[in-house]
């Protein structure tokens, strides 16, 4: 089942159920992982990303742990100060999506057939 952000807890405590926040959805994770990964590969520190970036080190590590979002702009900004073109982190994203997806389809078909 697909992680829609949702405070499951607040609801069974007879909370009301608040909005699916993006920033904690799995697709939303495979965004951050990319993210991870592209800054450890062009050998940056979350500090040296931020400097590069002009922002405080902790502005990066609220992104990278679902904290904060990352808008269009400061997605391009963030890949440049990596060396990277946009599209190429944009295409990594497609990709694991895609997995993700054909993952998800795959356990789907497995339950509907052990039922």
């Amino acid at each position: 089942m697909a992680d829609t952000g949702v405070n499951n807890a607040a609801i069974a405590s007879g909370g009301y159920a608040r909005r699916p926040n993006p920033v904690f959805s799995s697709e939303y994770g495979v965004v951050r992982e990319v993210l991870i990964e592209a800054r450890r590969q062009a050998g940056l520190s979350q500090r040296a990303l931020a400097a590069r970036l002009e922002k405080t080190g902790s502005h990066v590590a609220m992104i990278e742990r679902g904290q904060r979002r990352v808008d269009l702009l400061e997605f391009c900004r963030m890949a440049d100060c990596m060396g990277l073109p946009a599209e190429v982190l944009v295409r990594r994203i497609e990709e694991r999506l895609r997995r993700q997806a054909q993952a998800a389809s795959a356990d789907a078909g497995s339950f509907a057939r052990a039922s």
